[in-house]
């Protein structure tokens, strides 16, 4: 029974979010009532784009352990594990579940190639979010600092960012015993600056989301997006599967405080809404790949 816990969890969260009026039917109602064909246009495709941006975040990563992934194989891995790696029973999820799909590319004993590359796409994530919250807190309190110390905080971040990559390399080389290629300190910071566009998609998709849901009374886009990525960093604890529940509660809560109380449910309803444009995306393109593979092979070969 203990491989159903993750389902009876994320079903229990969900059901705690709309007894708490975290969620509420009706702010669906309201969101559906407001979509123009315009948004519908607009959140899609920026889904799409985020949708297959991480997928490519990963392939690169893969690139500096010399293995080699064909973009149609990754695409059609990548959006099943992150279709049913969130939502079947068990422990295998999103990164087990590519792992072992990919794991005739990993000449490794323990499969230490793939499991390197899970590990430093997961701490540049981590990191992208965090200095984006960091930045956005900044220019959203108006903290002022003058332009030497600007230039000295830009400067320290970068050697920071490269001290930390190449110690992660020697740490990665020496407990994981797996190479890795010449460059990779600068190839890991395009890496890195490529996942801060990805998070700056994200803030905007929750952006439009939130504007759809509440028209004029939306609020800014600075205020969405820093409770959107406290909600997406605090997901990285796995307290429930995926953060469900505990990033909604965060969401709404932050915004709250920022806006008005009186709109928490809409404000949650909001990043729910925004988690399943997340899956529906992965899902439509798993389905897309399968579809395309399968016409592929009834084809007759002349």
């Amino acid at each position: 029974m203990r491989q159903y816990l993750k389902v009876v969890i994320a079903i229990l969260a969900i059901y705690l979010l709309f007894y708490f009026q975290i969620v509420s039917i009706d702010a669906f109602i309201t969101f559906t009532s407001n979509l123009s064909a315009v948004d519908i246009l607009k959140l899609v495709t920026l889904t799409f784009l985020l949708v297959i941006g991480t997928y490519f975040r990963w392939y690169f990563c893969s690139i500096f352990f010399g293995i080699h992934i064909p973009k149609k194989k990754l695409i059609k891995v990548s959006s099943e594990a992150y279709t049913f790696g969130q939502i079947i029973p068990g422990q295998l999820g999103i990164d087990g579940w590519r792992i072992l799909q990919f794991k005739d590319l990993d000449e490794t004993r323990f499969k230490s190639k793939l499991l390197a590359v899970t590990i430093v796409e997961k701490i540049i994530s981590l990191l992208a979010q965090l200095i984006v919250f960091i930045l956005f807190l900044f220019i959203l309190f108006e903290v002022k600092i003058a332009f030497y110390k600007i230039a000295f905080l830009f400067i320290f971040i970068l050697f920071g960012s490269i001290l930390f990559f190449k110690i992660s390399k020697y740490l990665i080389q020496k407990k994981l015993q797996v190479d890795i290629q010449n460059g990779s300190t600068w190839n890991l910071l395009k890496i890195f600056i490529f996942s801060i566009s990805l998070n700056l998609g994200a803030c905007c998709l929750i952006f439009f989301i939130s504007q759809t849901m509440l028209g004029d009374d939306g609020l800014s886009f600075l205020r969405t997006s820093i409770a959107m990525l406290a909600s997406n960093i605090s997901a990285a604890i796995p307290i429930t599967p995926n953060g469900v529940g505990l990033a909604e509660f965060l969401y709404s809560k932050m915004l709250s405080i920022m806006g008005e109380d009186s709109k928490t449910v809409l404000h949650g309803t909001s990043y729910l809404i925004y988690r399943i444009f997340n899956i529906l995306g992965h899902f439509c393109v798993y389905v897309s790949s399968t579809f395309i593979t399968s016409l592929k092979w009834r084809l007759p070969i002349e």
